[in-house]
Formats: C-alpha cells, sequence, structure tokens
C-alpha cells in the first residue's frame, strides 16, 4: 500500500472581506516588509521596491511557488515536456513539472502552458489555495474564479490585496499574498496511507514552520557579539544574537541596529541551530539616533535634549535606563558621557516613546598613527596622545574598519588616521572599533573660513573638509607640534573616516629641494653658474643672479661658491639647499640647512630648512641607519613616509648617471648608507629629505631574479656582458668577477660556486656588488631547476639574509605565514613572516616569473625570503 502526505481540504464559514489597497505611486509599510521578507527567505531574487512594480509571468511565479512550498528538492534534473509551450531547456520548466504534478498549475487548453503570460490576481488566488490546501471548498463555493476568491478572503490571503480576478498581479501583490500565507495557520494535511488516511487542522506552527522550518520568535534583543545589556562581561560569539532567553546565529545580519528593541526574528531550524534570516523591528519600538552636532548644551540621564530642524526637543530617559558606551554596559555614568564629542546618541524605547529605556552612546576620538609595530600590534601617536597595545595579550578586543570593510591591525601604518570608539566599563574586556584612514591629501587651502563653532578648509579642487572638534582644541590650547593650514602653502592634510580634517603638516614636496652637484664663479666674464640635481630627478644648470639671496640676504654672486662651502658639512659646495628659480634660467634664491644635529629632537616649522641628523658610529665615524617599519633606527622620532624625498648620491659627485631620486620610502624596510643627513623633521617627525649614498660598494645587494644575459655597449661605447633582472634594473658584469658563496649550512647543503655569469638563467636569483657600477662579486642564491632542501644563510637572518622555507599555514588575512627551514645546526624551525615587500612567483609549469603578493601564499609553496629583522625585502614562490 502507497503511503503519501498530501494537503486537504476542509469545509469551513466564510465572511468576504477585503482591505483596502495604498496610494499608487508608493509602497506601504506592509508591503515594503513583505518585499523585504521574500528576499530574505530567498523566495525571491533581487526584487526591490524599484522594480517590485513589475508584472510577474506564469512562469517566474512556478519558480517562486515552488520555493514557498519547499519543493526546490524535489526538481528534476530532467524536466519533461508536459505542456508544448515549455521546453526542458527553459529554466521554470522543472518547476512547472512538480506543481502540474501536484495538481497546483495545470495550464490551459491544448497543451499550452503559457509561460510568458502574465499572471492574474485569479490565477494567484488559485494557486494559493491549492498549496494551503483548500482547492475543493474553493470548488464547493462556486470554483475558478469566485469560490477561490472567497476562500482567500476568508482565509486572510488577500490581506492587504485587492483587484478584480482579472487584473495583472506584480511582484509586490505576490509578496503580500505569499507573507499571509507563510505567517498564517490555516492550512490542510493529510498523513498516512491512501486507504487510512488523517486528515489534520489543528494547526500550532504557521506554514512557513511547516513548509520550511522556518519560524518567528519575538523579543528584546539584548547581546550582539561582545556587546550585551546585561553586564559589561557578558560576551558571545561574534555571530551570535541574544533574544530574550534564546540564542541565535545571526546569519550575516548586524544586530548592533537593533540592540535594546523589541524585534520578530525569522529564523530556519536545523540539527546544528537557529538562523536568523529576516528580522523587523517592533511597531511600538521607537530609536532616535541623534548625531554629535545636534546634541544640545545641557543634557542630563534625566533629560535628554537635542535639536531637531533648529528647534529643541526633549526625551525622557528612564530610571532604570541600560547604557552602552562604545560597545559596552556602563554602570556608573556621568551626563558628561551623553555629550558625545563625535558620534552619536541612541536613544531606544520599546514602549511608543514615552520613555527611553536604553541609551546606546558612540563616541570617537581621534588619533594620528606616529608608529605602527605590526608585530606586536602596538600603537604609538602623535601629538602626546600615548600609545595603545592590540596585542591578543592585552585585555581590549578591537574590529578593525577600513574603507567601509572590516580590515586587521596591517591596514595601520605611520600617518593612519584612527577614529577609535574605547569602552570604559571596569569589568571583562574592553571593547575598540578602530576606523581607519590613510586618506593623506597633499595641496593648498585656497580658503579658511569659521561658520559659527566650526572651522573649514578649502582645497584647489574645490573640495571643503570641517576639522574635527579635536583638532581644533589642539589649535585653541597651542599644542606643541600643532599647525594650522595658511592659504597657498602646500601641506598635507589628514582626512579622518568621516571625512573630516583632523591634522595639517607641512609638506616635504612643497619646498624646492636640490642637491648642489656643482657651483663656479668667473672673475673675468663675472658670469656663475651652480649645477643642481632637482627632486625630480633631473640635473639643472641655473646662472647665478646679480641679485641673489642667500640664507635671506642679498649676497655678490661671486662669494655664492665659498658661502656654498661654508654650509657644506665636508667643505665642498656639495649640499642640499632649497632654491627659487626663474623661468630665464636664472638662480634668485639659495638657503642651506641650519644645522640642528646638537639638538636631541627638533621640529622643524613651516619657513625652517634644518639638518636633523648627520649619523656616526661611536668612534665617529659616518655611519649609515636603518629604518624599521619607516621609523629610524635609535631615533624613534625621525621616520621616513612616501612624502619624504631621498636625494642618492655617490661618492664621486661627478659621476651624475649614478644619482637617484627614491620616492617610495614607505614601502618597505631600508638601509640607507652613509654619507647619511636627514633634514626637516616636522610634527610628529616626518622627514621632509634625506640624501644618502647611492649604494654601499662592497656590500651584497638584495637578491635580485635573473631575466636574461646578453651582449650590449655601455654608455662608454664598450661591449660588455649585461645582467637584465626583473622588474627592469640592469648591470654589467665586471672583467674579472669573483664567485662567492654564502657560510654555513647554505653552502654544505647546495653548492653553486661553479656556476658563472654565463650560466644565469631566466629565473635564477643572485646577489653581487658592484664596484666601479660593475660586479665584482657574485653569489647564486638559488636556481629554480635546482632550489634544493630548506635552509638559511648565514648565521643571522635577523640582520640581513636569505632563507629558503616551506610554506606551513597562511593566516586569513593573507599576509601572515609560518614558515619552516633548518637552521645553521641543522633543526628544523618555525618561524611566523609578516610578508608586506616585493613578491614574485616562479611558475615551473611554463618557467614564467609573475608579480605576486602575499595573498598568493599557499600552503607547501617553497619560498626564498631575504629578511631583514624578519620583516622580507623579497620573497619568490616557487610552485
Amino acid at each position: 500500500m502507497k503511503k503519501w502526505i498530501s494537503i486537504c481540504i476542509f469545509t469551513l464559514c466564510l465572511i468576504f472581506s477585503v482591505n483596502c489597497v495604498w496610494a499608487e505611486g508608493s509602497l506601504s509599510e506592509k508591503q515594503s516588509e513583505a518585499i523585504s521578507l521574500m528576499n530574505d527567505l530567498k523566495i525571491y531574487t533581487d526584487i526591490t521596491e524599484e522594480n517590485a512594480s513589475n508584472a510577474i509571468t506564469r512562469a517566474e511565479f512556478a519558480k517562486i511557488i515552488v520555493r514557498v512550498m519547499g519543493g526546490e528538492s524535489s526538481l528534476t534534473n530532467a524536466p519533461r515536456r508536459i505542456f508544448s509551450d515549455v521546453l526542458p531547456d527553459n529554466d521554470a520548466a522543472a518547476s512547472i513539472e512538480l506543481l502540474y504534478e501536484r495538481g497546483i498549475m495545470m495550464g490551459y487548453g491544448q497543451a499550452e502552458f503559457k509561460p510568458d503570460a502574465v499572471l492574474t490576481l485569479g490565477e494567484a488566488v488559485k494557486v494559493m489555495i491549492s498549496i494551503t490546501g483548500y482547492s475543493e471548498w474553493a470548488e464547493q463555493q462556486g470554483g475558478y474564479p469566485s469560490g477561490y476568491y472567497a476562500t482567500a478572503v476568508s482565509n486572510d490571503i488577500l490581506k492587504g490585496v485587492s483587484g478584480a480576478v482579472n487584473e495583472e498581479v506584480n511582484y509586490t501583490d505576490a509578496a503580500v499574498m505569499i507573507q499571509n500565507v507563510l505567517e498564517g495557520k490555516k492550512y490542510r494535511v493529510i498523513t498516512g496511507y491512501e486507504n487510512n488516511s488523517v486528515v489534520s487542522s489543528d494547526n500550532n506552527e504557521e506554514y512557513m514552520g511547516y513548509a520550511l522550518n522556518i519560524y518567528r520568535y519575538t523579543g528584546i534583543v539584548g547581546a550582539y557579539g561582545n556587546t550585551s545589556l546585561y553586564s559589561a562581561d557578558d560576551e558571545y560569539e561574534e555571530n551570535n544574537v541574544k533574544i530574550d532567553n534564546e540564542i541565535f546565529e545571526t546569519n550575516g545580519i548586524d544586530f548592533s541596529q537593533y540592540l535594546g528593541m523589541k524585534v520578530t526574528a525569522y529564523y530556519k531550524a536545523d540539527d546544528s541551530g537557529y538562523y536568523i534570516m529576516h528580522v523587523v523591528a517592533d511597531k511600538k519600538s521607537e530609536m532616535i539616533e541623534v548625531k554629535s552636532e545636534d546634541i544640545a548644551e545641557n543634557v542630563s540621564k534625566e533629560k535628554f535634549e537635542y535639536y531637531d530642524n533648529n528647534k529643541i526637543k526633549k526625551a525622557k530617559i528612564s530610571d532604570n535606563a541600560t547604557f552602552i558606551y562604545n560597545g559596552k554596559k556602563l554602570d556608573v555614568v556621568s551626563d558628561a558621557d551623553l555629550q558625545a564629542d563625535n558620534g552619536y546618541v541612541r536613544l531606544i524605547s520599546n514602549n511608543g516613546g514615552s520613555t527611553y529605556d536604553t541609551v546606546i552612546i558612540k563616541d570617537y576620538e581621534t588619533f594620528i598613527v606616529d608608529k605602527a609595530i605590526a608585530t606586536d600590534s602596538l600603537l604609538y601617536f602623535k601629538y602626546d596622545k600615548g600609545s595603545l597595545d592590540l596585542s591578543n595579550g592585552s585585555n581590549i578586543n578591537a574590529k578593525y574598519f577600513a574603507e567601509g570593510k572590516e580590515a586587521d591591525f596591517s591596514s595601520i601604518s605611520t600617518g593612519s588616521i584612527l577614529s577609535i570608539a574605547m569602552s570604559k566599563n571596569t569589568i571583562g574586556n574592553l571593547s575598540a572599533e578602530i576606523l581607519i584612514s590613510n586618506n593623506q591629501v597633499t595641496g593648498k587651502a585656497t580658503k579658511l573660513y569659521n561658520k559659527g563653532t566650526k572651522h573649514y578648509a578649502v582645497l584647489e579642487d574645490g573640495t571643503e573638509y570641517v576639522f574635527t572638534n579635536e583638532y581644533i582644541s589642539r589649535l585653541d590650547e597651542g599644542q606643541s607640534s600643532t599647525y594650522e593650514p595658511t592659504v597657498g602653502n602646500e601641506g598635507v592634510f589628514y582626512i579622518d573616516y568621516f571625512n573630516q580634517l583632523a591634522a595639517y603638516a607641512v609638506s616635504g614636496t612643497s619646498k624646492n629641494y636640490a642637491y648642489v652637484v656643482n657651483c663656479y664663479y668667473e672673475p673675468g666674464p663675472a658670469t656663475g653658474e651652480i649645477r643642481l640635481f632637482m627632486k625630480d630627478g633631473t640635473f639643472e644648470t641655473y646662472t647665478l643672479d646679480k641679485k641673489i639671496t642667500f640664507n635671506d640676504k642679498r649676497v655678490d654672486k661671486a662669494d655664492v661658491p665659498e658661502m656654498l662651502k661654508t654650509t657644506s658639512p665636508d667643505g665642498s659646495v656639495n649640499q642640499l639647499i632649497i632654491c627659487k628659480t626663474d623661468d630665464n634660467g636664472y638662480i634668485k634664491n639659495i638657503k642651506t640647512a641650519v644645522n640642528k644635529t646638537s639638538e636631541t629632537y627638533y621640529v622643524a616649522s613651516d619657513e625652517e630648512f634644518v639638518l636633523n641628523a648627520h649619523p656616526k658610529n661611536s668612534a665617529g665615524v659616518e655611519s649609515g641607519l636603518r629604518f624599521y617599519k619607516n621609523m629610524a633606527e635609535n631615533k624613534p622620532y625621525n621616520f621616513v613616509n612616501g612624502k619624504t624625498i631621498q636625494f642618492m648620491v655617490p661618492t664621486d659627485k661627478d659621476n651624475e648617471k649614478v644619482y637617484k631620486i627614491e620616492t617610495k620610502l614607505s614601502s618597505t624596510d631600508m638601509a640607507l648608507p652613509a654619507p647619511l643627513y636627514l633634514y626637516d623633521a616636522g610634527p610628529g617627525g616626518a622627514l621632509g629629505a634625506v640624501v644618502s649614498n647611492t649604494a654601499s660598494e662592497g656590500k651584497y645587494s638584495t637578491p635580485c631574479i635573473i631575466d636574461e644575459i646578453c651582449t650590449a655597449v655601455n654608455e662608454d661605447d664598450e661591449v660588455g656582458t649585461l645582467i637584465q633582472f626583473v622588474g627592469g634594473q640592469s648591470v654589467f658584469a665586471g672583467d674579472h668577477i669573483i664567485y662567492d658563496q654564502p657560510t654555513t649550512n647554505w653552502k654544505d647543503r647546495v653548492d653553486y660556486s661553479n656556476i658563472k655569469v654565463e650560466d644565469l638563467k631566466h629565473g635564477d636569483i643572485i646577489e653581487y656588488t658592484t664596484s666601479n657600477d660593475k660586479v665584482e662579486m657574485l653569489r647564486v642564491i638559488v636556481r629554480v631547476d635546482d632550489i634544493g632542501p630548506i635552509r638559511i644563510d648565514g648565521d643571522h637572518i635577523q640582520l640581513n639574509g636569505n632563507m629558503i622555507a616551506d610554506v606551513i599555514s597562511v593566516a586569513d588575512n593573507g599576509r601572515t605565514a609560518v614558515v619552516k627551514y633548518v637552521d645553521r645546526y641543522g633543526a628544523e624551525q618555525y618561524q611566523s613572516m609578516l610578508v608586506n615587500s616585493t613578491t614574485y612567483r616562479y611558475d615551473s609549469s611554463d618557467g614564467e616569473i609573475y608579480n605576486s603578493s602575499a595573498s598568493d601564499l599557499r600552503e607547501g609553496d617553497r619560498v626564498l625570503i631575504n629578511s631583514y629583522w624578519w620583516s622580507p625585502k623579497l620573497v619568490v614562490i616557487f610552485r
């Protein structure tokens, strides 16, 4: 005997009634909610309020109804051609077949379904009655269409919908009807065997629970993730929400907007838990969100006043109200806590607004990052605002956001503008929401003005920025290193997450830096010239103007060369200057740096040009300097960023082809060779300019990947062997290259000492030293056809070295990897590496080298890492 389950019918007395509909051209609250519900329950796909007025075709409605019934798992992958006008490849064919087999949509005469015809109200009603089991009753009431229409009215299916049976149905009409069905209990189920069936008419659950395992739950949202109305130390999983006494999975829904509100949650129940699919606030719940600028001057816990269209309004806060301050419950609340400086106050009532029993305060404080140590998750701030430890060992649960998306600590760098909302609870972990902005605009202010208590700056492109309140306070207090923009002067505008001006600093790029290559004066013709290496990387020769100004004083042009020698560190004319030239080829003004090297830390003002440091070692010998995470080693108040200009000057000042300008100083850790000069450490320590040697001859370079070896002619018309590297750089091989190999177990494991320049091929990786701009010493680090085992180069990978390692795992952020290598004792070691440097990938399948990134790392990759204090300068992935 065949066991079956089907929808049955039951005779009921009907009362005919139809509700009024909305005004044409707008949607009622019920209609908007119905459309939202259909999308969240996956019954609709990409139907918005804007296109919800579109008519539904019969084919599209068939697919929708199958979803309403929960019948998608019963769809066949090979539908039959039941109707002459529905081919098997029609995307609705399987749904139409299922509904036909169940007697729900039977089509028309002559085996037609008319899939592209617009659905009518009468047809929609018939389908709704069929899936809820009332077809037989509807037939007894007069059949199609009147009997079905009357039954639908009686069963509240048409509540919120009206129209004649032959009128077209749009997505809005259908959404309202489907919601009425899903939330109704008027459906009939037959269970049992064909000759021993049982009719169930006493339904305790709604149709959506019966058909879809979707249920409704109503209560107060009391906790969401780390935030709880109950206690500051009451925490839940990030994707969990507590409504009254039940815990649900949020399924990606942001419940922070519902905290403290009475809501109805639509959730799917299965063996693994409850997953919320849709949520709607209770009609009696009322929320007022007041922005900082609209909060009145005098607010208190008893009486909250705010401006609405320039009118004062009042809200009564309940005596036993719960206060949430920046994500955590605050048991001791002051009136000052309600005066959010940069954020909002949200008042929530569940009794129609007579009193507000939940108060949520969000107040962001602005910080400018002076130094960010990613390995320790430690931040140091400018403007005497201390530091912040965000490591796993701290008691702060931090969430990071950048550009509207969730981020992590690695998005923070020197100069980042942070808006931090930090909780003040005394029990449990602290909560911090950190909004990251790296928007540093270099430009000039064309207008500055005040309006009330607000300050504004207008830039050259017409963009207007309002000053943050915190920035205004620092200006009013005259805080050290705090500057206000001036009209016409170029600077760096620090723009926070809310597009407000949080700080301003003079831009190094606004100063016309130039390096003096040569300068002379000839008494006979009474002419003089100065040869300059400009900050754009060009060389220019200017004539000394007869009215030239030197360090703000009018001088005789004949004295300029000797004056340059007196201001130079080594008695030559060679040095960094600031100059002013004209279009006729004359230099009008020269300014040399004021020596402030004796100062522990000197802040250069807008108009000053100073030499901050000329590093020397303990023996008084000029030395280079290492910059780690953009900060100068042992000089914590000097750092380089993308605006710092580096002049790389050779020892032989006449060798102009070796002069270079480096403009990407913030991209990686670096070591700048001596002699080294640091200029114009401005507010917070950002350097305006750096002069360094072009290279440290005799020291090995960062590894380079061979592109090709070829014969070429150099600038002196000499034929030689050119080593061309991936990335475009190249160097000529010397005539007598010394081939070297690293020490310790690197040499013991792989011997490349017999590899000469002519043996190198595409993808091989080398290091080299130079003498007279040609390769003097060369060592092979990796050959792509003989990578060899994991190993380490030398004893001091911490200082500067290479390793071949296996990738063990990659963090979710795609930037940190755990790698395994063999140390000098032959023991396997594991190390966490933050990969934030130049990265390439060698693909053995085609022999090509591709630009890559840390996100390309995969478990099982073998990698070359050239490291500088564990922070890679170069990573090559071999796959």
